[in-house]
């Protein structure tokens, strides 16, 4: 699911004109209430970096000047089919994505094997400046492949994380900031954007690799297989969250 950005202002509970006192005492509640080690919801981490950023900002005068001017453009939606060039991931998560549990053109191997080989191919610019070898996501096979294989699979898109470098999510050109407070605004707004963007779309590529994980262990008791044990699924699972 797309994230909605949420407002600064909104975020720590006060109002946009709120006096620097009452932000403080707003941020220290938010944090507190948030913060991981006493907060146990699974997206408390998330929202406590937020609340930390909210407060790098609105504590600052002129930074928050800023972020007031511009909080309409700030306040923008991702849009997934952009994050994932359009191979629409989130509907590739379910029965109707395949006709047949086979190796037919519209048939379960092959359309997941042209998505993850579509994924992999967009992924080489950024393994290259990486220097990373991209033979370490390795191809999502046949009905043919061995167990080895698709063991290899599965373990390196389990910990898939995008080396791609998201500057199309980033909204803030550089050239047009009036001074350099402005600038610095711009480039973590940017950063960001695209770190939030860059981990939107892993998980989505992992959930993806999770589902047919499941899929496949659904498809394939009657096999007996120990590479779809309910020991080993479990595991995984527990590996990928």
């Amino acid at each position: 699911m797309a994230k909605v950005k949420v407002c600064y202002y909104e975020l720590l509970g006060v109002d946009e004109k709120a006096h620097p006192v009452e932000i403080k005492k707003a941020y220290y509640k938010a944090a507190l209430k948030w913060h991981p080690d006493k907060n146990t919801a699974p997206d408390a981490e998330e929202v406590f970096k937020r609340i930390q950023t909210a407060w790098e900002v609105l504590s600052n005068t002129q930074e928050r000047a800023w972020y007031d001017e511009n909080k309409s453009n700030l306040m923008a939606v991702s849009d997934p089919d952009v994050l994932d060039a359009g191979m629409n991931l989130t509907n590739k998560a379910n029965a109707h994505a395949f006709n047949e549990y086979d190796d037919e053109d519209d048939g379960f191997y092959n359309v997941y094997a042209a998505t993850f080989r579509a994924i992999r191919d967009l992924e080489q610019q950024g393994y290259k400046l990486e220097k990373m070898d991209i033979r370490l996501l390795k191809p999502f096979g046949n009905s043919k492949s061995s167990d080895a294989e698709v063991s290899g699979f599965y373990t390196s898109w389990s910990e898939f994380f995008s080396a791609r470098s998201f500057g199309f999510v980033k909204k803030w050109k550089l050239s047009t900031a009036e001074n350099r407070n402005m600038r610095r605004l711009m480039e973590r707004e940017n950063k960001k954007d695209a770190n939030y963007a860059r981990k939107e779309y892993s998980n989505m590529v992992k959930s993806l690799s999770l589902y047919i994980y499941i899929y496949i262990y659904m498809s394939s008791l009657l096999s007996h297989s120990l590479l779809y044990s309910p020991a080993l699924i479990i595991c995984y699972c527990i590996h990928y969250y």
